[in-house]
């Protein structure tokens, strides 16, 4: 299955497993402009499609999602800084993110030394 359609199927189930309100998605982006790195973090769920986070009429966008979570590593967030190495490592064609493995590695890296060891094994 190519990723535009696992992420469309994925998009299609994620009202399943939960959906968030247009209050909780501002207060999100509130706190990420404030400086919360977690909250940033979190913003980047409102973009991609997942079993976490699911806003009627927020669009989709993986661009987004990872300005976010670069936010959110600048900001010391493990996730954030995972989620921006995957990302980076992998690279997105069909959202025109190019693939960076230098980037994404530290970015992984940065991941690990935050505390985030389950992904300290990645690139040793």
């Amino acid at each position: 299955m190519s990723f535009p359609k696992l992420f469309f199927f994925l998009f299609s189930l994620s009202p399943l497993f939960g959906v968030d309100t247009i209050e909780q998605f501002n207060a999100a982006k509130a706190k990420c402009e404030a400086g919360n790195g977690a909250a940033c973090a979190r913003m980047y769920y409102y973009y991609v499609p997942t079993r976490h986070t699911f806003v009627p009429g927020i669009t989709l966008d993986l661009r987004k999602a990872l300005f976010y979570a670069q936010k959110a590593c600048e900001l010391n967030d493990e996730d954030g800084c995972f989620f921006s190495g995957m990302t980076l490592y992998y690279g997105d064609e069909w959202a025109k993110i190019e693939r960076d493995r230098a980037r994404g590695k530290a970015y992984i890296q940065k991941a690990c030394q935050l505390g985030k060891e389950d992904v300290c094994s990645y690139f040793p």
